[in-house]
């Protein structure tokens, strides 16, 4: 079956989803239906055994032991009842900030969806993963496209430093790298719309606001090792990148 809450395919037979912990409802309803039944069954029980135990002990004794015991389980069933109501108005709370979040996701309202995500009070919980990921993702973006900006500003300049220029490439790298590791995972949060256009996004400001070339694109911040220890050193690319365009200013 799929998980109605992150889309991801699951056991139909299992209670919580392994990818967001949504609640299988189907499920928990049978286990609650069985719980109760068991609770009831109890009951019937504990009403014909003073019968058969009165021929061994004292009736009175029999039946302050009968009460007891039903007065355990109706408080063990009031409890279970109580701590149902409270968890599903947590759920019902919880299914409408999803369906806000997936109203802002679905309009490409990214900003408002990281907004909105502020006041969520366990917005770090799986369950919010496909929004957090994003709206982090997003903040990046947005912060790097600035940083390119100040230092298309400055390239032609001998006050602009390698170092600080490799930090901001290095950086934008590493918002590519992370959606695509989400992607080789194949987007199990069903995140993949907004991730694409995120790295779309980069690829393109890259490109058109510091000049990366598609050759230098595809082998700096494309095709990625496995091993996140393997990624080449952009200190080189800075420097030719410093270069070109010292060389078209003059």
């Amino acid at each position: 079956m799929i998980c109605k809450n992150c889309g991801a395919e699951i056991d139909e037979n299992i209670l919580l989803c392994p990818y967001c912990k949504t609640e299988n409802e189907e499920v928990a309803y049978q286990e609650h239906r069985d719980e109760i039944e068991g609770i009831l069954n109890k009951v019937e029980e504990m009403k014909r055994r003073p019968e058969r135990i009165s021929k061994r002990i004292n009736r009175g004794f029999s039946r302050l032991i009968f009460f007891a015991v039903v007065g355990f389980l109706v408080l063990a069933l009031l409890v279970f009842v109580v701590t149902r109501l409270v968890g599903d108005r947590s759920v019902s709370r919880m299914e409408k900030q999803l369906a806000r979040l997936e109203e802002y996701y679905a309009a490409g309202e990214y900003e408002k969806m990281q907004q909105y995500l502020r006041k969520v009070d366990n917005s770090y919980s799986t369950t919010f993963k496909k929004y957090k990921s994003v709206a982090n993702l997003y903040e990046n973006l947005c912060w790097q496209k600035k940083q390119l900006g100040y230092l298309n500003e400055f390239l032609g300049l001998e006050v602009q430093k390698t170092e600080d220029f490799t930090s901001c490439l290095e950086n934008c790298r590493e918002i590519l790298y992370e959606i695509w590791k989400a992607e080789k995972q194949g987007f199990v949060f069903g995140e993949s719309d907004a991730m694409l256009w995120i790295r779309q996004e980069m690829q393109s400001a890259l490109q058109e606001m510091i000049g990366i070339t598609d050759e230098e694109l595809a082998m700096y911040f494309s095709d990625f090792p496995e091993n996140e220890e393997e990624l080449p050193d952009l200190s080189e690319l800075a420097e030719t990148v410093k270069a070109r365009q010292e060389a078209e200013q003059k």
